[in-house]
């Protein structure tokens, strides 16, 4: 008797949803779709994500497949809204570690998730705006790691006083642009933050 065919490869991405990941796993998702043109590749990356890479989907969950052939799948991770942009987290991590630490730690693990902190030239911050990290208080946390990380960061920022470009654009989060300005100082003795744009590449060809 003869023996069917082997199923197809499926090959599944699962991509956290942040930009510096999901470029680079795009073009490998390609790469490999052009190779092995009978493989099912599927990418799939958070629903917050996935809404702003197919912004004309009827659906923010809805699926699509690129000029590729790569199958674009979303999946929840809780935060289907999104994440905090590019300039109100670097204002927020800056407060953070410039005299507000406290106060912001006591906001992002409020029990009753109600409480709001005000942060210089910024409006105020409910605790599911705030980025996780600075929930953090021991450095018995799974994710201290991260926070000693940005710790470190803001601390050669302070150092170096460079010029910090932000992944975001002015229409996008204005406010939030003036304050992540505002928090670094506007002197040439200090760090200023200018945005950069959302960055995206086109995905690469099998050469």
């Amino acid at each position: 008797m003869e023996k069917s065919p082997p199923p197809a490869p499926h090959f599944l991405f699962v991509v956290s949803g942040i930009q510096g990941h999901i470029n680079p796993a795009r073009r490998l998702a390609a790469r490999l779709m052009a190779s092995a043109p009978a493989a099912r590749v599927t990418f799939s990356t958070a629903v917050s994500a996935h809404r702003l890479m197919f912004p004309s989907l009827p659906s923010p969950a809805g699926e699509d497949v690129d000029d590729t052939g790569v199958a674009y799948v979303p999946h929840s991770d809780g935060y289907d809204d999104g994440y905090k942009p590019g300039a109100a987290a670097f204002a927020v991590y800056y407060h953070y570690f410039h005299g507000h630490g406290e106060a912001l730690a006591s906001c992002a693990n409020d029990p009753a998730r109600g409480a709001v902190v005000r942060l210089p030239g910024m409006p105020l911050l409910r605790s599911d705006e705030l980025p996780s990290a600075v929930s953090i208080v021991s450095p018995e946390h799974k994710h201290y790691l991260l926070l000693a990380m940005l710790r470190d960061l803001f601390e050669d920022l302070d150092e170096l006083k460079p010029r910090v470009l932000v992944n975001t654009f002015d229409a996008l989060e204005p406010d939030a642009l003036r304050a992540a300005v505002a928090a670094g100082g506007s002197s040439e003795r200090n760090l200023r933050a200018f945005a950069s744009g959302a960055v995206t590449q086109a995905v690469c060809s099998s050469r």
